[in-house]
């Protein structure tokens, strides 16, 4: 899971050059779009996304691997509408528009960056709220960026535990309580650190910060999302 958590790749791509915030904005009308969707409809959108997915190399089938959570939700939700309502179109509809959201989810955090994306939700809220839309700003990047951090410290200190021949299923409770505790206290010296840095570099959360441009591809994707929208909505 760490893998996809607002951890961007790099590089340079179609959708990495993008405004963040557009990139937000078409996420949610393409996920306002699937709740109305028809079976075709859904289809569409999912091929396009996917499509999407090869035009940028994002690694999906490395991903899947790593978080197969993700797949087991998606079956467990086919075998739930099966079972239900007894229908299987229905329950590859529910199935896929699941890992339509997925996907979104994925093509987000994969082509955007915490910093970009923090500046430019300030940089749109300061006209109206000042120098607390900055502040706002900076509490979601530094959120943002300790995310990815909790997920591999948890899954790090899971493999260290296992490399010792710990087990849960010997004294559950025990094991748990302890293992807790020390994600808890190894994060709170992590985020000490984090700050320390930040002070060391001069970290002002109330300063502007300019966020990535808006370029015509930008208008292309808010069209193409709000196409979708609309299709959905009024066919």
């Amino acid at each position: 899971m760490a893998l996809m958590i607002f951890s961007p790749r790099g590089g340079s791509n179609l959708l990495s050059r993008m405004n963040p915030l557009i990139k937000l904005i078409c996420l949610i009308l393409f996920c306002a779009a699937s709740a109305s969707s028809s079976s075709l409809q859904l289809a569409a959108m999912l091929a396009f996304i996917l499509i999407l997915a090869l035009i940028i190399h994002m690694p999906l089938f490395q991903y899947l691997i790593k978080t197969p959570s993700l797949l087991i939700l998606t079956a467990f939700i086919f075998l739930t509408e099966l079972a239900v309502a007894k229908n299987m179109q229905n329950a590859i509809y529910e199935a896929s528009k699941f890992f339509f959201l997925i996907m979104l989810g994925m093509i987000m955090m994969d082509t955007t960056h915490p910093d970009d994306l923090a500046a430019s939700i300030g940089s749109i809220l300061s006209k109206a709220f000042g120098k607390k839309a900055w502040s706002f700003s900076s509490d979601v990047m530094l959120t943002l960026s300790m995310i990815p951090r909790i997920f591999s410290t948890s899954r790090a200190m899971l493999l260290a535990r296992r490399a010792r021949g710990g087990s849960f299923f010997s004294h559950p409770i025990k094991n748990l309580s302890s293992y807790t505790l020390s994600l808890f206290l190894m994060l709170l010296d992590d985020l000490k650190n984090f700050d320390l840095a930040l002070e060391c570099r001069l970290y002002d959360p109330l300063a502007p910060r300019r966020g990535p441009g808006y370029r015509i591809s930008d208008i292309s994707a808010i069209i193409i999302a709000l196409g979708c929208f609309l299709w959905t909505k009024l066919l």
